[in-house]
């Protein structure tokens, strides 16, 4: 933790450290939804034939209708980053 600064008590500063480290970690994990995003848009473009299944198996390892549309409609467009 940084050294006491005037106005921030303890609670505070660690406080913002955990804001901090949230998002880092939250950078982190978008980035590595990118890279998946992108090698599944580049799967699909290498085997056509699997596009009409990848909405599925997004259904199936999410449990949720609307995250799995998300998640394709991500892939679909090939980039997660709008």
């Amino acid at each position: 933790m940084s050294p006491p600064l005037e106005g921030i008590d303890l609670e505070g500063r660690r406080l913002v450290q955990e804001a901090v480290e949230a998002f880092y970690e939250s950078r982190d994990a978008q980035d590595r939804l990118h890279r998946a995003v992108t090698a599944t848009a580049e799967y699909i473009e290498a085997h056509p034939d699997g596009s009409r299944a990848i909405h599925e198996q997004c259904l199936r390892l999410t449990g949720d209708e609307r995250d799995a549309r998300t998640l394709t409609e991500y892939i679909e467009s090939g980039d997660y980053y709008h």
